[in-house]
């Protein structure tokens, strides 16, 4: 199943790079892994994921500038995020131990508003993990 809708009025479509989108107008973008490391090896599978954003998903609810928010690791200096962040995208890296020399005071730079709540060095992102 690729649509879901609530008694609200809401819905949500799952779908996959170069799979469907076009004539959807969505309130929020949520992109989860656009490439995997296999793509993000290949010249022309970056090309084409770049190609697939540009062409299906960038133009997509941009008149009413809705909020678009991807999840990724960084795979290769011309991934997807590398095209995303020279868009104007604002990159939030959460690392999984803490690094107090990296982040003396905490990752706050940032226009999302987040605040890294770890202060010991190595401390773990999720302890259960």
């Amino acid at each position: 199943k690729t649509y879901f809708e609530n008694e609200a009025q809401g819905y949500m479509l799952a779908t996959s790079v170069k799979g469907h989108g076009t004539g959807q107008h969505p309130d929020m973008f949520v992109g989860d892994d656009l490439q995997d490391a296999q793509a993000a090896a290949s010249a022309q599978e970056r090309l084409t994921t770049r190609e697939w954003y540009k062409n299906t998903l960038a133009t997509r609810g941009a008149g009413r500038g809705i909020r678009k928010v991807v999840i990724m690791q960084r795979l290769n200096e011309e991934d997807i995020a590398a095209y995303l962040l020279d868009l104007g995208f604002e990159h939030l890296m959460l690392p999984m131990r803490f690094d107090p020399t990296r982040f003396p005071f905490g990752y706050n730079g940032n226009d999302v508003g987040w605040l890294d709540p770890r202060e010991e060095d190595g401390e773990w992102a999720w302890s259960e993990q």
